[in-house]
């Protein structure tokens, strides 16, 4: 894994974090930010992930996502590589992490989490004037309301990687914690998350789907080609429905998956369901079916004069 053949995946909300694991940890990945729009709307992120991994440069081999489960949005997106995803429904959980454990979900109940992107227009405040915008003043602050019922407690998460105790950070999140009538405090969470991906410590925390592994073999020249053996270790995931027998399942993946893989050459390493947190987070049933092939890829003398 290296910067030629890995990319990163990054909602603009965590990018400052992103940046602070890249400089502790000595890796300088490409990254492709993804917009604001795409962390507020999952319907949007979904489409943005649809066409950013149809669109992948053929030398990526490995993507980095800095973006999680989300409300589905990686649901029926096509992997052409692999890629490493936090295992975890958001993006406050994987500031909440503080150590390699794996926490799907470390949100409590009734408690609402400022982070250093939850400023200006992208406030609780802001959201409150947008909905008064719309609604008008009355109808708008019910509305709001409606939406921060159930909150009791805001809390600022201290990742070590932004300043929570600056003044003027202090008092904007006050300012949004009176407005849902919430006390406000600290919670210590921390950047570990995002300095495992890049560091490629993916063992807990982590999917991994796609290829697993490559290795390639010194090339050689024939009279016609230029010829290279390569042995590949992936992984072929099927997800359906939650309500699903897992007998069914089986029975999909014997049919849709197997079959074809084993008539491309593969052969089959491993076959498991998914764990119950993968479960949670896809909101689907999982079967997980570890592939091996091997071959040789060719270029023709013609195809090489003319790069």
């Amino acid at each position: 894994m290296d910067k030629n053949d890995t990319l990163i995946l990054c909602c603009a909300s965590v990018r400052r974090h992103l940046d602070a694991a890249q400089r502790k940890l000595g890796t300088d990945f490409p990254v492709q930010e993804l917009a604001w729009e795409n962390h507020k709307e999952p319907a949007v992120m979904h489409e943005t992930l649809l066409r950013t991994m149809a669109e992948l440069p053929e030398s990526i081999t490995t993507v980095l996502s800095c973006v999680c489960s989300c409300g589905g949005v990686w649901e029926g997106v096509t992997l052409p590589c692999r890629v490493v995803l936090p295992k975890m429904d958001d993006c406050v959980t994987m500031m909440l992490q503080t150590d390699d454990t794996l926490r799907s979900d470390a949100k409590q109940e009734g408690h609402i989490y400022f982070r250093d992107c939850d400023r200006g227009e992208h406030s609780v405040a802001a959201f409150k004037d947008e909905i008064c915008r719309r609604y008008g003043m009355e109808i708008g602050t019910s509305i709001f309301g409606g939406f921060m019922e159930g909150y009791h407690h805001a809390d600022m998460i201290d990742t070590g990687v932004y300043d929570c105790y600056a003044e003027d950070f202090v008092a904007e999140m006050q300012q949004c914690a009176d407005l849902i009538r919430c006390d406000l405090d600290y919670v210590t969470g921390s950047n570990r998350v995002l300095e495992n991906l890049v560091a490629g410590q993916w063992k807990t925390q982590f999917l991994v789907l796609g290829v697993e592994s490559m290795e390639m073999q010194p090339s050689f020249l024939t009279d016609t080609h230029l010829c290279r053996g390569f042995s590949m270790r992936f992984r072929v995931s099927l997800c359906m429905p939650a309500e699903t027998d897992m007998a069914a399942v089986y029975t999909a993946f014997h049919s849709e998956v197997l079959e074809g893989m084993l008539t491309a050459g593969a052969e089959m390493q491993e076959i498991r369901s998914g764990t119950p947190a993968e479960i949670r987070q896809l909101r689907r049933m999982v079967l997980h079916g570890t592939f091996s092939l091997s071959g040789v890829l060719k270029t023709t003398r013609e195809e090489i004069s003319a790069q």
